[in-house]
């Protein structure tokens, strides 16, 4: 079949919908991706893929008459634009209070037949950006989605004093006062696809819940997350090495609580020495 797959809108929203990407192209399916992001360069990291044939931000590039099926993934921006089309399938965004956003994906491809294992994460990385000069250095990265500052674990400062090589990555908008001196601060300078092949290199990784949690997972590096109030449910990749508190108030990603709490103390009082003990 010739199939449309909306996705957006964070890195880690995109980044989750690769392995239903993967499975429909092993059923065979030709695949075009229409993305809304917040950041237009993350479609980078799809281009170039040979499990999709055209991705593009633009739906004006698309003859959306000539899908067999058409699937709108939970955070895509135009969902409206496509919901009177015949031969829509719709992942609600309410599916995600009960089931990982990987799998509600993957539920879709399994109703088009898929059997077996979920495939791992893609993405696309710069192969001719060599940072293997970084391989003995741990990677932080202390930002979140600026809308959602609550999910920022605010002693990366004092988590970098434990190391003799650390590397941050990141945007601009995750820049933070207090790190060491010896901290080489990349955040802002790398295009995506550069900070996957530098995430590729690193020792080991420890980030907030964010998107470089979910590309640093698919570079295949060894990823520590910090997580205070947002669903692990929902949120944790497969293989990621969950840090929390696991308090009783945890998660309240979908309760009245979300956004509401003055003191995070699910993150406010998680101790650099009990992170410590878990990343030994």
């Amino acid at each position: 079949m010739n199939l449309l797959v909306g996705i957006g809108e964070g890195i880690g929203n995109i980044l989750m919908t690769t392995p239903l990407i993967e499975a429909l192209g092993r059923l065979g399916h030709t695949i075009d991706v229409i993305a809304t992001p917040n950041y237009p360069d993350t479609l980078e990291l799809l281009q170039g893929w040979l499990r999709i044939r055209k991705p593009t931000l633009n739906v004006d590039d698309l003859d959306l008459k000539s899908y067999d099926k058409i699937i709108l993934t939970p955070w895509f921006g135009m969902a409206q634009l496509f919901l009177q089309l015949p031969n829509i399938i719709a992942i609600p965004n309410r599916i995600l209070e009960v089931k990982s956003e990987v799998e509600a994906n993957m539920d879709v491809a399994r109703s088009l037949g898929y059997v077996g294992e979920t495939p791992p994460y893609h993405s696309e990385y710069n192969q001719n950006r060599d940072f293997s000069m970084y391989r003995n250095f741990v990677g932080f990265h202390n930002g979140a989605n600026p809308r959602w500052p609550f999910k920022r674990w605010p002693y990366f400062p004092q988590l970098a004093e434990k190391f003799t090589n650390v590397i941050l990555v990141g945007s601009l908008q995750d820049k933070q006062d207090g790190f060491p001196d010896h901290v080489l601060d990349f955040q802002g300078l790398l295009p995506l696809t550069d900070t996957a092949s530098l995430l590729k290199e690193l020792k080991f990784f420890v980030t907030n819940d964010s998107g470089m949690m979910h590309l640093a997972h698919a570079m295949g590096t060894k990823t520590y997350a910090i997580f205070g109030p947002t669903s692990p449910g929902k949120n944790l990749p497969n293989g990621v090495i969950l840090i929390s508190q696991k308090r009783l108030c945890q998660p309240c990603q979908h309760s009245a609580n979300w956004g509401n709490c003055g003191s995070v103390d699910c993150l406010t009082t998680l101790e650099v020495d009990t992170v410590m003990e878990v990343l030994r």
